[in-house]
């Protein structure tokens, strides 16, 4: 297997791409079909993992964070039944932290955690931040304007709580929601796009496209949300592989969720 790395690219691939858009089948798929959707696609999951362990292949650690994300889909499903949270950072805490706990305690995985790297923050990636940063509010800020967006389900997201809690509460999801974001996309999709291209455009492009569709029902969502995500995620990408780290997209990631925060608030007082 090792000697077609194209095929275990592949196979990777899959295996991301089922689980990051697996969630947009639950208000579809129902019941007994959904059960049988699901325990296919861990099958499968389960088949490539043992493969990649067999076969020593390197894309293994990436795997191993949708095989862990996978497993706990039904525990995801049942706090997003338990509580109206719209953002998938409070979601998909657990698999996140279970994954990290696993790749920072295993010795072997020291090499395939890179990303772990806060980089270089100089005055250009200082300078950087501040642009994306404010682009990004611009455009979530016209896309709130001229899209016309059905914001209901996240502005229930903002209960009648006293402003304190709301904003404390506004700062934790933009904390956690990014973190869990760039984790996904600027971390493990990067690594495995990287270490089998080791080219910075594709990698960029593709961790975006990604990132891009996976707002569909994001805020931004649809088309023109897409659109912009995907836009903001080569940026994102682009500071990433500049600063040489997580911490400078960390940062923008995080502005821009305040910034959603802050058009939820206000239109909630409205």
């Amino acid at each position: 297997m090792e000697d077609k790395p194209v095929l275990s690219f592949v196979l990777f691939s899959i295996a991301c791409i089922a689980t990051l858009f697996f969630p947009y089948t639950w208000d579809i798929v129902k019941g007994t079909y959904w059960l049988l959707t699901y325990f296919f696609i861990l099958c499968f999951l389960g088949a490539v993992t043992l493969l990649f362990i067999k076969r020593g292949i390197s894309l293994f650690p990436s795997l191993l964070f949708f095989d862990i994300l996978f497993a706990l889909y039904p525990f995801i499903l049942w706090q997003r039944k338990l509580v109206a949270y719209a953002f998938p950072g409070i979601l998909y805490a657990a698999p996140v932290l279970i994954y990290l706990g696993i790749v920072l305690a295993v010795r072997g995985y020291r090499k395939h955690r890179t990303w772990i790297r806060l980089g270089r923050f100089d005055g250009i990636t200082a300078l950087l931040i501040a642009v994306v940063s404010l682009v990004s509010a611009a455009g979530l800020l016209g896309w709130v304007t001229f899209a016309d967006p059905d914001l209901d389900l996240f502005l229930a997201w903002m209960p009648d709580y006293p402003a304190m809690f709301l904003i404390l509460g506004g700062m934790a999801f933009a904390l956690s929601n990014a973190f869990v974001e760039e984790l996904i996309f600027r971390a493990v999709i990067w690594e495995a796009l990287w270490g089998f291209m080791s080219r910075s455009l594709i990698t960029i492009a593709v961790q975006a496209l990604l990132f891009g569709l996976w707002h569909w029902r994001g805020f931004p969502g649809g088309p023109s949300g897409m659109a912009l995500v995907f836009t903001w995620g080569m940026f994102l990408g682009w500071i990433r592989r500049r600063s040489g780290g997580m911490l400078a997209p960390f940062i923008c990631h995080v502005c821009a969720d305040l910034t959603i925060f802050g058009i939820l608030y206000s239109l909630a007082q409205r």
